[in-house]
């Protein structure tokens, strides 16, 4: 069996194996709904997931990989592999992004936010700036991104807070005094497995990106490249999780689990622009910085800019995301020269991707506002979409609650 044989064996079964941060995002925007909402957090999910996958795999993945050969927008995508593996590589990645839509804005937001935040990153966003990172102008320019820092974690992250933005806050959140209410998730257990899932998943989802960008004219890769980038995975998350550890005990004198959780997941971000191309101790160093400054950045959404995100999902993707970025620039094996290029690219990335994500988000979601309306009604949302949206309790036997407006819905 060839090369090319053994990359088109090898990109399906390990796309298949990132599935499984797809479960763990699943589990964790179960968990951190309310109870009156678990349903219909578990049913946006595979709404969200199907979209997504229909509209990336029929049209998204064409316009990332084929139909110009003009330079600023990036060459066709020239890998010696069938394309149906290519093309579940990059839905598995497609599905990460869209998976923080969901959780974002769960409990008070209509179907249509997750469903059209999913189609525009699977038809735009993804497309337009993964061809850039990885085929186009930044990666002409220097960028270092193997696993999609940029156009999947940061762009998600920043489609969900507009879409936060946009949909505004759940009822009693926010104060009128200026103080934050503090909405517990109903079931913290949930969040915490699945982001065991996600490390899981994390695992062949930089194995896969690292053998594809072997094969694509990348420096590293074969089977060293890809035991060096799930072992830096594994270590930047379990460092991510060390740093949420030292933080919430400086600030708290104890663990708190929702720090814990996010910083391993920030920690497991800021892995994917290097992959395996830097040591061990380095991955470590990269991990507990997004692990300490995760759980920060997350308070800072909530108290301060009173975006309210009941997955925990923004911070986690968006700090790992440029720590990535940067991280992977700085400990690039080059001169000090080449070091401070990567950095100033790298930046430059980082604002161009913003900038792209915010507008497009913004123009989608205003106009989804002006047109159909965000948000569910304040009885939906008093009630529970469980019962507003599905006509069903996921706790029947252990929730009991008053309902006010159910029956006059019926008159």
């Amino acid at each position: 069996m060839d090369q090319v044989q053994l990359l088109t064996l090898w990109i399906p079964l390990l796309a298949a194996g990132a599935l499984l941060v797809r479960v763990g995002q699943a589990l964790a925007a179960v968990g951190t709904a309310r109870a009156k909402n678990a349903a219909s957090a578990a049913a946006r999910n595979l709404c969200d997931l199907s979209v997504t996958v229909l509209a990336f795999s029929l049209i998204g993945v064409h316009l990332l990989t084929k139909g110009t050969t003009a330079r600023f927008i990036g060459n066709n995508a020239d890998i010696p592999i069938n394309f149906e593996a290519l093309t579940l590589h990059f839905a598995a990645m497609v599905l990460i992004a869209s998976g923080l839509i969901a959780p974002a804005v769960a409990g008070r937001s209509k179907w249509i936010v997750p469903l059209f935040g999913g189609l525009l990153i699977s038809l735009l966003l993804f497309p337009i700036l993964g061809r850039w990172v990885f085929y186009g102008w930044l990666h002409g320019a220097g960028l270092i991104d193997i696993g999609g820092a940029l156009p999947i974690h940061l762009a998600g992250a920043l489609c969900g807070a507009v879409a936060v933005y946009w949909v505004g806050p759940r009822m009693g959140k926010y104060n009128h005094d200026g103080s934050t209410s503090i909405i517990p998730p109903h079931q913290p257990a949930l969040p915490a497995t699945g982001t065991l899932f996600m490390i899981a998943g994390w695992l062949p989802y930089v194995m896969g990106s690292t053998l594809l960008h072997a094969f694509d004219g990348g420096a590293a890769g074969g089977a060293a490249g890809m035991a060096a980038a799930a072992l830096n995975a594994l270590i930047a998350a379990a460092a991510g999780g060390v740093g949420g550890m030292i933080i919430t005990r400086l600030r708290y004198t104890q663990d708190n689990l929702s720090a814990l959780y996010t910083g391993l997941l920030g920690g497991a971000v800021a892995i994917t622009a290097a992959c395996g191309t830097i040591a061990p101790w380095q991955a470590a160093a990269l991990g507990l910085i997004a692990g300490v400054l995760t759980p920060l950045f997350a308070q800072w959404l909530d108290f301060k800019c009173r975006l309210d995100d009941p997955g925990q999902v923004l911070a986690p993707h968006a700090t790992g995301a440029i720590i990535a970025t940067l991280g992977a620039a700085v400990f690039s094996p080059s001169t000090l020269s080449g070091k401070v290029h990567a950095i100033g690219v790298g930046c430059l990335a980082i604002g161009i991707v913003a900038m792209v994500a915010i507008l497009l988000s913004s123009a989608v979601f205003a106009a989804l506002a002006r047109v159909a309306g965000l948000r569910v009604s304040e009885q939906d949302e008093f009630d529970g979409l469980d019962l507003a949206q599905h006509d069903l309790n996921a706790y029947p036997d252990f929730q009991q609650t008053m309902i006010k407006s159910y029956h006059l819905r019926e008159q």
